[in-house]
This record gives C-alpha cells, structure tokens and sequence, in this order.
C-alpha cells in the first residue's frame, strides 16, 4: 500500500515521495529479475559465502586456538606458583629443621643430598615435591646455603628453584656491647653500632646506631635527675627526660635508639670448659705457670712465642717512701697504693701495672711439649688457653685464632684470668681472612706502660670484668716532676754474671774470674780461696787443706771428726752414743744420761737432737790449696736494669698516653673505658691524665657471620639473602 496520507506539517507531501515510490519500484523488480538479468555470474555469490565462511572459520580458529594458549599459559602460571610456593616450604622446612638442630647439613639422613620431600596438600594428597641442596658453613663461617626446587606432580617443566643464605650472627654485629652503665669521653670515635643494657652517655662521634635498654637512668658520673637512656654533654647538653629527644646528627651520624630490647649478655659468655676441651685434644693448652702468667707473641709465620713472665715492672711514687701505683679491686676507678685502702666491702689494692718487666730474665722460654716454646706452631684449630694471665702481642697473616684466660686461683691478690695488650696485635689482611678473638674471663685490660700509639686488631670479651684501661690517675699526688718516680724493680743483674746483683754498670765490673761469686775492688780480694772448696776462704794452702768431703762446710785434722749426728749436724761424733743428746750448758757436749754432763746442766735427749752417728761422709781432704794472684773482671759487663717501654729510665709520663685503635668488637660486662676523664685529664698540657687521649674504634663487619674460632653466637640463625634461581 503506498502511504499516500503521508503529509509535513504544513500539510504538503514530503519532497521524496517520489523517489521513495521509485526506489521501492526498482528494488521490488530487481527481487523478482533472474540472475542473468542482473548481471552477476552465477556462481560468484557461492564463491563470496565460501570465503566468507572460511574467513569466519579462520577466525574462529584462530580464537579457539588463543582461547587455548591462554588457559595453557594460565595453567602454566598456576603450575608455577604452586611450585614456588612448593619450593619456598622447602626453605622454611629446612629453617624449622635447623632451629632445632642448628649443625645438621644432611637433613638428619647422614648421607650427600639432594634431599627430595613430598609435597601434600591439605587433605594429604601428594601434589608435588621439593628437593633441597644444603651447603654447610665454610671454615670460619656461621653462613649456611639452602638451595630448594619445587615441582609440581607430573608438571616438571614448571619446577622453580629459592635459595636463602642463613648464618648465626656472633656479638660482633656490635662495635660494643655492654652489661653496664657507660660513657664515651669526648675523643671517642665509633664506626659501628652501640648496644648497653644500662644508660649511655655519649660525647664523642657515633657513625652508626647507638641503643640502650634503659628509656631514663641516672647518670652515675654525676648523680641528678634522671637522663634520656642515650644522652649526650656535647653542647648544646640533651635536656632531662621527659622532654622531647633532639635530633643530634652531630654526634649521632645515624641516630640513637632507647629503649630497645635487652641483649642478653649471658649468650655472649663462652663455654670456657668447651673451649678448655678442644685445646688440650688438639689446640695449645698451658697449665698455670710458676710465674705471673705467660706472654704470647705471634707471628706471620703461622707461629707463637711463648714466654714464662716471671716479674712485671711498677711505676713507683715517692710519698716519703716509694708506693706501686694501683687501682682497688672492687673500684677500677679508685686509685691506690701499697698502704692505702679500698672503699667496699672486699676492696684490695692491686698494686702491679699489668707490664711485663725488661730486665734479663724477667721472662723466660719453657719446654713445651718436649721443645722450646719459641716458634710453636699454631694449632689447627686455632685455640691457645691458659689457666693464668696473658700477655698478647705480635701480629699474623691469613690466620684465625681464639685465646682465652681463665681463673684458676683463689689468691686474692693475683687473681688470674686477664689479658693484657700493651703492644700492637695486629692483622695482615683486614678482609676477613684473619680474625683474632681474646676472651677473658675476668678482664682485658691495657696496662700501665703501653705503646704511645697502640693498634688492636680482634674482637674481645670480659665475661666478669671489663675491657679498657685501669685509673693511673693522680690521686696520689699533684706532681708531673718524673725525680718524684721511679722504675721498679730497680736492681738487675750483671750480664757475665747472672748471680752477681747490680744497681748499675759499675756494679758489674768487679769480680773473681775463678771464683763468680766473690766480688772484688782489687785483686787482693780474689786471692784467697780454695780451689776445691770455693766456699772456704783461706789466709794460706793450711786452711784449706782439711775439710769433710761430703760436708764442706766442716773442718777437720782427721777422719773421725767428719762423723757427725744426724739430727744435728753441727755435732760430730765418734759412736752413736754422742749423738743421743746433748749437755743443756754446752751444745758441742754429747750425752747419753746426766752423768755425761756434770758440770755442763741436763743432759737433753728430745727427739729432735737423736740420730745415730753417721759414718764418714768421705775422707778429711788435705793438701787443698789457696787460688793465689787471681784477678778481677772489668770487660765491659753490664747491669741488666729495668727500662721503660722506650728503653729509658722514667715512668711518668706513661699515665697519658695519644691515641688507642681497635678494629674489631668489645662485649664488656663491666663498664669500659681507655681514658678516665676529670678535671685533672688535658690532654693538652701536663702529665695529669690517665689513658689514651683519643680513642677509634673501628668495627670489623667480617666477625659478624665469620668470628673466631668457638667464639660464642647468639645461637639462631638469621636470614642475610634470599632469591630465585
């Protein structure tokens, strides 16, 4: 039907009703014209619907085939992550696994790895499995590697592989550690991180951070209210606490922490009977000395000299008499003499200086083993202990070694188990091939007469006591004039006569050639004595012609008067009768009942004076003669006196020393300290001072997963790195 009521608005037919009346004329003829007609081939059309089809195959295909790759690769991913995590539980098994058998890297089997688990899911089935390749610690280190691949059942080319490197951190993470209150002086320089379970009060130069357990303390150097747990004085001084904590990066470069949790200073304590243990199976293990303990100096040479010390050398003030410089035993910072006191409870003077002394002779060399204790070779596995006092010093290349001192007498003046470093210990290589840990099991102390410029280089310990330098202060006197001190011992020995005592060389220069134990000022002094018998002295050849061969010291002009009691043997006797007792009034009066001593009291016969008469002890020599025109020694012999650390004969000056230089870690039960800081400490002007005037001290990073042989861990493991292989 046309729509011939189609109008505008206006009521005119629109414009293209005629052409619209056209074009459905011509579409409806078209419809109804054969092919031929329109002029299209017959099977052109088939030929487009194919293409068209195929194109929408192709294409259809082609998605199908995404469709597919996509879920492949989902699956694939799925597949990935689920051998991931699979490898990532074996990491965690094997963590679990040494937490509770923290030296087992064989997967408690005894045997190589790799160690393959199942791995099951929730409700027990075995969805995959992981196999771990642990790499054990090498020599020296605490840094185990555990390498884990995870696979998916029946998936192997989706296996992922995590490797984690765990070690057990020694207290050597820290430059120090502390069990007590402490402060660093100004001078001081630390390069690592700073932990005390008690205040810190710091004035010095921090590069990394600085903890402590306490939030407040009262700081005992000054007693007040109560300060920030780490604190400083360096102007402008940190308020109190409770007020707000300043940023202070000109002290603490990195920042200060308080407070933090404890550290706990038992875990540093190393198993000394452990130790003890290994070093007399298989280490250098020396039993207490008859001396005042043993200095060991080491060598690049992958060798020890060791030394008996057999006296150590004071630095003495004169007070109307001269007194050892001391400090008290129950107050390392009270100073003391000879005659002085201790406040407290238990308080003894402890008068020596921790120096070895430097005559001939003060120290000694030993049999070791069945050789000389110079040149001993270092144990394989790097332990000397000592049941006494150490010295140590010297120095060593690509060597790793632990030395220890133990307590083992009750004297309660000498109470062994310190070590002490007055000169250099140091390394060849610093990093990390050489490792030096001394631990001590009461203090590690730097003596009166150390090095001017002293280097350190290890990591030590002060189970009980403390690491620093003892108070050489001047609370004795105010005095810097070095005639009011002294060195002493102050005698020595002649050097071509060890016997003959000196105070200086022209003491040494006189004596008996024949005879080294008679000293002289002309030759007549060295002329009459007797050959055989250089005991006796004689004014012509009859003096020396009889004496008792088995007893020198007795004269005779026959035989029978070199009999003599037993129990006396200034008696000499003819029968044993005479040697019963003796007369009360005369001594020289055998006796066997009172009779024999009429006239000469009782006849006393308590045990201690009956013995039978020995037989001759040999015959009464004779024909003995004098050593005549003998001459006297004057070539060049000297006194072997005790010197200062530089060879001269003062002591003074060494109470101030410059510059001390660690490079290693302190764990120090006890408050340490190289300096002690007053009013009379300058280190500007004066010798009114007391320890090391500038202090670095240096931190070895190496230690933390490498310290010392047997040195004590924190015991857990840390992770240091983790990634996919």
């Amino acid at each position: 039907m046309k729509p011939t009521n189609i109008r505008n608005t206006n009521g005119e037919k629109p414009r293209a009703y005629g052409l619209w009346r056209m074009d459905a004329r011509k579409i409806s003829a078209i419809l109804h014209m054969p092919f031929a007609i329109r002029g299209t081939a017959p099977g052109s059309l088939l030929i487009s619907i194919l293409i068209i089809t195929s194109l929408l195959t192709t294409l259809g295909l082609l998605g199908l085939n995404l469709l597919i790759s996509q879920n492949a690769a989902t699956n694939f991913r799925v597949d990935r992550e689920k051998a991931f995590e699979i490898a990532e539980a074996g990491v965690e098994y094997y963590r679990w696994h040494l937490a509770h058998v923290p030296d087992d890297y064989q997967d408690d089997t005894g045997g190589p790895g790799p160690y393959v688990h199942q791995y099951t899911d929730a409700v027990g089935n075995v969805v995959g499995t992981f196999s771990l390749n642990i790499t054990p610690p090498p020599s020296g280190s605490t840094i185990i590697t555990i390498s884990s691949t995870g696979t998916v059942t029946n998936k192997p080319s989706s296996s992922r592989t995590v490797t984690i490197r765990q070690g057990i951190p020694s207290f050597t993470q820290y430059a120090v550690v502390a069990n007590a209150d402490m402060r660093f002086g100004v001078g001081t320089e630390v390069f690592g991180p700073i932990h005390s379970n008690g205040g810190i009060r710091f004035d010095g130069l921090a590069h990394n951070l600085v903890t402590s357990l306490q939030g407040s303390y009262v700081d005992p150097d000054h007693g007040g209210s109560p300060e920030f747990g780490v604190h400083t004085h360096v102007a402008p001084t940190d308020p109190l606490a409770g007020s707000p904590v300043p940023d202070r990066t000109d002290v603490f470069q990195v920042g200060r922490q308080f407070p933090v949790p404890q550290v706990d200073f038992l875990a540093i304590s190393a198993d000394l009977a452990a130790i003890k243990t290994k070093a007399v199976a298989s280490g250098i293990y020396l039993a207490p000395s008859s001396g005042q303990g043993y200095h060991l100096t080491l060598r690049t040479d992958d060798k020890v000299d060791m030394r008996v010390v057999n006296v150590q050398l004071a630095c003495q003030y004169d007070n109307g008499g001269f007194l050892d410089y001391g400090y008290c035993s129950n107050n390392y910072t009270q100073a003391c003499t000879q005659d002085s006191t201790c406040s407290g409870s238990g308080g003894l003077c402890i008068k020596a200086s921790h120096s070895i002394g430097t005559r001939v002779n003060d120290e000694t060399s030993f049999t070791y083993q069945g050789v000389s204790s110079l040149g001993v070779t270092l144990p394989a596995n790097g332990i000397i202990f000592a049941d006494d006092d150490l010295w140590v010093d010297g120095q060593i290349a690509s060597a790793r070694m632990t030395i220890v001192a133990t307590q083992s007498s009750a004297d309660p003046v000498r109470r062994p188990g310190n070590i002490f470093i007055n000169r250099d210990l140091t390394y060849t290589n610093t990093d990390g091939q050489d490792a030096i840990g001394l631990i001590a099991q009461k203090d590690v102390l730097v003596g009166f007469f150390s090095e001017d410029n002293l280097r350190v280089d290890a990591a030590l310990i002060a189970q009980n006591g403390h690491v620093g330098r003892p108070y050489y202060g001047s609370g004795f006197t105010s005095s810097t004039n070095n005639a009011n001190f002294r060195l002493y011992p102050d005698t020595g020995v002649c050097t071509a006569n060890t016997s003959q005592t000196c105070t200086s060389n022209a003491n040494c220069t006189d004596y008996c050639t024949t005879n080294s134990s008679r000293s002289c000022t002309t030759n007549a002094q060295c002329n009459n004595y007797c050959v055989a018998n250089t005991s006796k002295s004689c004014n012509n050849n009859g003096e020396c012609n009889n004496y008792c061969q088995g007893d020198t010291s007795k004269s005779c002009t026959t035989s029978a008067e070199c009999r003599y009691c037993t129990g006396d043997h200034s008696r000499s006797c003819t029968s044993n009768n005479k040697c019963n007792g003796w007369c009360t009034g005369n001594h020289n009066k055998g006796c066997s009942n009172n009779g024999d001593c009429t006239g000469f009291g009782s006849c006393d016969s308590s045990a201690a004076d009956v013995g039978p008469c020995l037989p001759t002890t040999g015959p009464c020599l004779t024909g003995d003669t004098c050593k005549l025109g003998d001459t006297c020694v004057s070539n060049g012999d000297t006194c072997s006196l005790s010197t200062n650390l530089s060879g001269g004969s003062t002591c003074q000056e060494y109470r101030k020393r410059d510059t001390i230089t660690t490079f290693g870690s302190l764990a120090t039960n006890q408050r340490y300290g190289f300096a002690w800081v007053g009013n009379l400490f300058n280190c500007t002007v004066g010798t009114n001072n007391s320890g090391y005037c500038t202090r670095n001290l240096n931190f070895d990073s190496n230690l933390t997963y490498a310290p010392p042989p047997d040195f004590p861990t924190t015991g857990q493991y840390k992770t240091i790195s983790w990634e996919e292989q």
